[in-house]
C-alpha cells in the first residue's frame, strides 16, 4: 500500500508540470473557466443578448467568443452569414431573395469584377456604373435594395458564397446570381449546396434569384454596453476588453461575493495586470479553492489548499505575507478565497510573473494526498509611464525624484560657497531663495527678496542698489 501511495503521489506531482485544462475560455459565458488553457467550445453565452446590450462583434471575439457561433444571428439589418477575424469583416445576408432578374450587359464585357471573397461591393459598383444594365437587372436590384434602415446592399461575389452558411436564414433559392462576371456573355451563378464547387456560368440574359448582402466592419459600434457606462475600476471608464459587467471585480472587497462559489480553483485575475513605472499602484490577486482541483485534465477532489509564500514581485512592490501560511478550504463555512494586495511604486520596466506557492491536499482512492510546491502564477507588466509625475528633476538636488518627468520647482540644493549657483536650477517663474535653499515662485515681482511678502525689506534692498547699472 505504501508503494501505491508513493506512485500516486509521483504521478500527481509530475502531471502538474504539464497540465492541460479543458473548459470554456470566454468570460462572456456563465460557465467561464478562468483556469482553462484549452477551449473545449462548451461556452453557453447568449450572443444575441450581448449584441443587444451594446457589445460589437470584435469585442466579443476579443473575449474568446467563437466566430462560427455568430452564423445565423439577426444583426446589421439582416442575418450574419460569416464572420472573418482575419479580414476584420462580417457578411450580412438580407435573409431572403428579392425576385428573379437577368444579370444584364449581355454581349458586353464589364471588366474589373472578381470572384474573390469580399469583392461583391466593388463588383456591384463596377456593374452599375458601366452603363450597360437595365433597371430590372440583378446588380441594380441589389444596389437599390433597402431593409431595416440599411441601404448599402449589393450583389455578392462568387467567393462571398463560399465564406459560410447560416442555415435557413439566407433563403437563397435554388439558383442565384453572383456579381462575378465570366465573360461578355456569361456570369457566375451559385446553387445549392452553397459552395463554389456547385457554381457555373450561365448566359447573362437568364433570370435567376437575387439575394442582397452587405459587409460590416467587426469594430462597428464598439461603444460598450449601456449597462456598463458607470462601471469604474482603477479610474477606467469601462470594463477591460472581453469582460462583461457581471464578471467579478478582482479586488479584496469581492472575497465574500457569492459568485466565487461558481469559480474554479485558481489565482485571479487570469489576465495580465498593467502598471506604470513611478506611479503608486496596487494590484489585488485572489487565490480561490473550489471543490475540485484539475490535474492533467482530470478533476480531483480538493480537501484544502495551504498558501505558503508569494515571490518574484516587481521591484518597488510589496505584499503583506505576515498571515502565511494560510489554509483555504472549499468546505461550507470555511475560508475559500484569500486576497493579497500588492502595493508600491514600480521602479523597473518589464514583464514579471509572481508565483504563489501552495500545498494542495486532494482525495484519491479514499486517501488524503498532500502535493507540495503547487504553483499559481500571475503576470504583471510594468510599462513606461505616460502620466505626468511632478517632482524635482535635477540630479544634483537633495530631493531629486527618480520618477519625476515634470519639474515642480521644489528642488533643494546644498550650496558650498559659489561652487553651485542655485538660480540656474530654478524653473521658469521661480527664483532661488538662498536663505531657504529652495526655488520659490515669483508671483509678485515687487517681492524682491522672495519671502512671499512685499514690505520694508524689499524697499531697503531696492534703495541699496539705487543709481547702479544692471549687469548683463
Amino acid at each position: 500500500m505504501r508503494y501505491l501511495f508513493f506512485a500516486i503521489s509521483c504521478w500527481l506531482v509530475l502531471s502538474l508540470n504539464a497540465q492541460d485544462i479543458y473548459g470554456c475560455m470566454s468570460p462572456f459565458a456563465p460557465n467561464y473557466n478562468p483556469a482553462a488553457t484549452i477551449n473545449d467550445y462548451s461556452c453557453d453565452y447568449d450572443i444575441p443578448q450581448l449584441l443587444e446590450d451594446g457589445y460589437c462583434i470584435q469585442e466579443l471575439l476579443d473575449g474568446n467568443v467563437w466566430f462560427y457561433d455568430f452564423q445565423g444571428i439577426e444583426y446589421g439589418g439582416g442575418y450574419i452569414r460569416h464572420v472573418s477575424p482575419s479580414a476584420g469583416k462580417a457578411l450580412i445576408s438580407s435573409g431572403t431573395h428579392i425576385g428573379t432578374f437577368e444579370w444584364g450587359c449581355a454581349g458586353t464585357t464589364v471588366g474589373g469584377t472578381s470572384t474573390a471573397a469580399w469583392t461583391g461591393e466593388e463588383n456591384t459598383l463596377a456593374i452599375v456604373s458601366h452603363g450597360c444594365t437595365d433597371v430590372a437587372d440583378a446588380a441594380i436590384a441589389a444596389y437599390q435594395f433597402s431593409q431595416n434602415g440599411y441601404s448599402d446592399w449589393f450583389l455578392p461575389s462568387r467567393g462571398d458564397y463560399s465564406l459560410g452558411d447560416c442555415g435557413t436564414c439566407g433563403a437563397w433559392g435554388y439558383s442565384y446570381w453572383s456579381s462575378s462576371e465570366r465573360d461578355n456573355g456569361h456570369a457566375w451563378r451559385l446553387y445549392a449546396p452553397l459552395s463554389t464547387s456547385s457554381s457555373y456560368y450561365p448566359e447573362k440574359y437568364q433570370a435567376l434569384f437575387v439575394v442582397p448582402v452587405r459587409y460590416i466592419d467587426l469594430e462597428d459600434d464598439c461603444i460598450g454596453p449601456a449597462s456598463c457606462q458607470d462601471w469604474v475600476q482603477e479610474g477606467q471608464g469601462g470594463p477591460p476588453p472581453g469582460v462583461s459587467c457581471d464578471y467579478p471585480l478582482f479586488n479584496c472587497e469581492s472575497v465574500d461575493d457569492p459568485i466565487w462559489n461558481d469559480m474554479a480553483t485558481g489565482l485571479y485575475p487570469a489576465d495580465t495586470s498593467y502598471l506604470e513605472v513611478g506611479i503608486s499602484s496596487d494590484v489585488s490577486v485572489l487565490l480561490h479553492a473550489s471543490e475540485t482541483f484539475t490535474v492533467d485534465g482530470t478533476a480531483q477532489t480538493l480537501i484544502s489548499l495551504e498558501i505558503d509564500s508569494i515571490t518574484d514581485l516587481p521591484p518597488g512592490l510589496t505584499v503583506d505575507a505576515s498571515g502565511l501560511p494560510l489554509l483555504l478550504s472549499p468546505d461550507e463555512g470555511a475560508m475559500s478565497t484569500s486576497c493579497f494586495a500588492i502595493e508600491g511604486v514600480p521602479s523597473d520596466q518589464g514583464t514579471y510573473t509572481i508565483t504563489v506557492y501552495s500545498t494542495a491536499t486532494i482525495a484519491v482512492f479514499g486517501f488524503e494526498i498532500p502535493i507540495d510546491g503547487v504553483q499559481f502564477n500571475h503576470t504583471i507588466e510594468v510599462l513606461e509611464t505616460t502620466s505626468e509625475i511632478l517632482g524635482c528633476t535635477y540630479v544634483d538636488a537633495l530631493n531629486y525624484s527618480t520618477y519625476a518627468n515634470s519639474d515642480d520647482g521644489s528642488c533643494v540644493f546644498s550650496l558650498i560657497g559659489d561652487e553651485i549657483d542655485g538660480q540656474e536650477f530654478c524653473g521658469e517663474g521661480t527664483t532661488w531663495n538662498e536663505a531657504l535653499g529652495i526655488c520659490l515662485g515669483t508671483a509678485c515681482p515687487e517681492d524682491i527678496n522672495v519671502d512671499g511678502f512685499v514690505g520694508t525689506a524689499d524697499l531697503i534692498q531696492l534703495l541699496s542698489r539705487y543709481d547702479e547699472f544692471c549687469s548683463d
